[in-house]
Formats: structure tokens, C-alpha cells, sequence
């Protein structure tokens, strides 16, 4: 399991990857203790879900679980293998709450500053060398388009109410830069949330909903400017 976690072809699906589920996973845990009924395979479940992570394949998610299913049978194997198949991220409603769990964390970097977000889309591109840069766009722009047809893309209260916002600002604007080779990030003045820009052709500000018009005339692109991409 950590040679394929450590295998440097691994860019982000990687042990850092698995590392940061776990960082989340006491909150989640604190939030939902009287409704988790399986503490020990939930965190297996995380440690395991990508441990097969071949870019493409159908597969993954069912060989991860056999895995992780195999490596704790002390466990209750049917769960493990439940909670591994949640992170094929399908939309489809989920059973139990240690699944929703599970997917929630695993796209937790949806919903992250826009540099963040982008920053991750680059290092998952290295993990797709084989793929053409049209097929990587198309691929891509149809896995955003598809999270943002979703009613709800978080699955727990929690998430949704905090990040549900940010992940679909981060996933419009995502579709519109798959296409520029250089695009600028900007920060709204009032929430300091990242957008692209220009801010001379804002209105309301995608996360907090102010009106901009009027804070955009007064201020410069560039003092605004927070990076060049």
C-alpha cells in the first residue's frame, strides 16, 4: 500500500492526499459522533480509497477496496468496501453517514481558494501524461460540469453550508479558464474571496453577493491583483 502511495508518479492521489482526509475527519467526527455507527472502517476506508490509482481506469475504486477489505479482516468488510465505492463520486444518494463522510472530505479541495483549486487541477494534469491536453480539457470540463449539475455536491449539512458556494464559484470559473494558457486572480475587496478577473467587468462578487460596481470604478485591476497564473 505506501509503495503505491509513495510511487512518484502520484502527484496528488498520494499519502499527502490521504494525510489531509485524515486531518478533516475529527471535525466530521465531532459533528456526526451519535450517527457513526463505524469508526474503524471509516478511517480505513480513507487510508485505502486510493491506494490503487491507475489515471483513467474503471476500476480504482473497486480494487482499493478489495484491498483495504483484505488488510482489516477484523473488520466489517462489506462497509469498508462501501465506503471505498462512495469516492467514485457517481451523484447517486448514499446510504449511511460514513459515506457521505467520505465523500464530503474527498472533495473537500473543491471548495478551496481558487489558487488552491487551481493549483491541484496542475498537479493532477501531471498525473495524466499520457492524456492529450484536448482530451485532458474535455475530460475535465465534463467532471466539473457534472458536479455542478448536482443539486448538492456536499452530502452532509456541515459541508454543504460552509463550502457549497466556494466549490461551485471554484468550478464555474474552473470550465472558464480550461481554456487560457495565462488568466489573472483577483480578490473581491469586501470578502477578499478569489475570482478572475477583470474586476472593471464585475457586478456582484460570486461568494458574498455585494454589489461591486461601485468598488470596482474606484479601484485599479492591479491593486487588486493577487496572482498571475
Amino acid at each position: 500500500m505506501l509503495s503505491n502511495y509513495f510511487n512518484p508518479d502520484r502527484h496528488y492521489h498520494n499519502m499527502s492526499h490521504v494525510a489531509d482526509l485524515l486531518m478533516l475527519l475529527p471535525e466530521m467526527v465531532a459533528e456526526y459522533r451519535d450517527q457513526i455507527k463505524h469508526m474503524d472502517e471509516l478511517v480505513q476506508a480513507v487510508i485505502w480509497h486510493d491506494e490503487t490509482y491507475v489515471p483513467g481506469a474503471m476500476d480504482n475504486e473497486a480494487i482499493s477496496a478489495r484491498q483495504a477489505v483484505r488488510a482489516n479482516p477484523h473488520l466489517n468488510g462489506e462497509v469498508i468496501r462501501n465506503i471505498v465505492m462512495a469516492t467514485r463520486h457517481t451523484g447517486e444518494p448514499l446510504a449511511t453517514i460514513e459515506e457521505q463522510i467520505m465523500v464530503d472530505i474527498d472533495l473537500h479541495g473543491l471548495a478551496l481558494d481558487f489558487e488552491t483549486f487551481t493549483a491541484n487541477t496542475d498537479t493532477i494534469r501531471l498525473e495524466y501524461t499520457a492524456v492529450s491536453d484536448e482530451d485532458w480539457k474535455a475530460g475535465r470540463g465534463a467532471f466539473y460540469r457534472a458536479m455542478l449539475a448536482r443539486p448538492r455536491i456536499y452530502y452532509t449539512d456541515l459541508y454543504h453550508s460552509r463550502l457549497e458556494k466556494r466549490a461551485r464559484v471554484n468550478l464555474q470559473m474552473g470550465l472558464e479558464v480550461l481554456d487560457r494558457p495565462k488568466f489573472l486572480i483577483y480578490e473581491c475587496p469586501r470578502c477578499y474571496g478569489q475570482m478572475i478577473g477583470p474586476p472593471s467587468s464585475w457586478t456582484t462578487c460570486q461568494l458574498c453577493g455585494q454589489d461591486l460596481t461601485k468598488m470596482a470604478a474606484n479601484t485599479t485591476d492591479e491593486s487588486l491583483l493577487l496572482k498571475d497564473m
